[in-house]
């Protein structure tokens, strides 16, 4: 049996970071139609584990 490549979970500490992938994300689903209009990532994002929170 071949071995599961397991993907990285943990917390990235850097806000901005986070903040980027999110909106990377956020444009990628409005560019292919899955959401109406844009949305800025700060928004909808909680940022709180990613501060040590």
């Amino acid at each position: 049996m071949a071995k599961v490549k397991r993907e990285i979970n943990t917390v990235d500490s850097n806000s901005q970071e986070v903040l980027a992938i999110q909106q990377n994300t956020a444009d990628f689903y409005v560019k292919n139609g899955l959401i109406p209009k844009p949305l800025k990532a700060a928004s909808f994002i909680d940022l709180s584990l990613s501060q040590g929170k």
